[in-house]
């Protein structure tokens, strides 16, 4: 995963300051990864270069390595460029994708999907775990809340 500074994660406002008490959350959702250098579901089939083997896709107007560790894969009703706190995850994403099965459920809950290399690592996972027809093999669970500073006009 790629580290940035703490400086410049303040800055860009991926991080909230110790004094700031986190937002409560809004709403549950289910939380996944995609790494679009792997191919099929994480990368669109138009996007993937078969002569160079690799992922073309443009996120937010830029290439999509330029959010790895900081960009999701969120449901429609986050405009892209929206902030999220992820409770869980005790960290910030900012809404720069949507995808395929990227929607909000019939159970309320909605998928968000984390642009990252690796598998997400949740300390209490044995407690934060959904088994059901949507996630028939687990999916995470926690809360989340949109951080009205957004990337949004």
């Amino acid at each position: 995963m790629k580290t940035i500074s703490l400086t410049i994660a303040l800055a860009l406002g991926l991080m909230m300051p110790m004094r700031y008490h986190p937002p409560v959350p809004e709403s549950p959702v289910r939380l996944s990864y995609y790494w679009p250098a792997l191919g099929g579901t994480n990368c669109h089939s138009a996007n993937w270069d078969t002569e160079k083997n690799i992922c073309s896709t443009m996120l937010y107007g830029k290439p999509w390595q330029a959010w790895v560790g900081v960009g999701a894969a969120c449901p429609v009703k986050y405009p892209l460029g929206t902030k999220l706190w992820i409770h869980r995850l005790q960290r910030i994403v900012i809404c720069v994708d949507r995808g395929g099965g990227i929607v909000t459920l019939p159970d309320g809950t909605s998928f968000i999907d984390l642009l990252q290399e690796e598998g997400i690592w949740v300390q209490d996972w044995k407690e934060r775990i959904i088994k059901d027809k949507w996630c028939p093999s687990g999916c995470y669970w926690s809360g989340v809340s949109v951080i009205r500073d957004s990337l949004r006009p």
